[in-house]
């Protein structure tokens, strides 16, 4: 470097100064500088991947279930008779049906027998009265557990459908946190790496600016 150009131009010696401290900034930060944000990533984003591990059976549970619930809410609304109907199809006498029926019948005959209408008209119908209402009501019974199993069912799935939905919020807002802290921590270590290179340039600057009378003197 031409010191003798000082004296002429003392602006560009300064400029080639600055220069080359600037250069050897970068060398040496390269070096001396530990970004804190290079030792904490590798725990978030090791968080990042084994997070979708974690949500992603209750996901798919919640999904599995959607497709099933949309098709039974849509029969229920556009038909519900056929429901009621699809329900009672199955429908078989109860295991007590058949004991009810003989004490009914007995209790009829005897409430005759007691009134002298035994085998008449009177008694029949009496008789066939007591069988179709034991018959409806062991129908409807049916039906009430039945339609008691079916609710239970529709609200599991919704259930799942609901922890799904909570699952994907919940990742989300987990892996949100996640880039959010990424982001904080990238920001904080470059600000930290800018200041370091601001000092370390100050600092270099002021020793080489205290030269200059003993550079004159050359």
């Amino acid at each position: 470097m031409d010191f003798s150009s000082f004296f002429t131009n003392p602006f560009s010696l300064i400029g080639d100064i600055g220069g080359g401290i600037n250069s050897g900034i970068n060398s040496l930060l390269g070096d001396l500088w530990q970004n804190p944000s290079n030792s904490a990533m590798p725990y978030l984003q090791q968080a990042e991947n084994q997070l979708p591990g974690y949500f992603q059976p209750y996901m798919q549970a919640g999904q599995n279930a959607i497709n099933p619930l949309q098709q039974q809410y849509g029969a229920l609304m556009s038909n519900p008779g056929g429901m009621l109907n699809a329900m009672g199809a199955n429908y078989q006498q109860s295991p007590g049906y058949q004991f009810q029926l003989q004490q009914g019948l007995n209790a009829a005959k005897n409430s005759a027998g007691a009134g002298g209408m035994l085998g008449g008209s009177q008694a029949q119908q009496n008789a066939a009265s007591v069988a179709t209402g034991l018959a409806n009501q062991d129908y409807y019974n049916y039906l009430n557990k039945v339609q008691g199993l079916y609710g239970a069912g529709l609200q599991g799935a919704q259930g799942m459908m609901n922890q799904g939905g909570l699952a994907s919020m919940g990742l989300g807002e987990d892996l949100s946190s996640l880039f959010g802290s990424q982001g904080q921590l990238a920001y904080l270590g470059q600000q930290g790496q800018n200041q370091a290179k601001q000092n370390l340039m100050g600092s270099l600057f002021g020793g080489a600016m205290g030269l200059l009378p003993f550079l004159g003197g050359l």
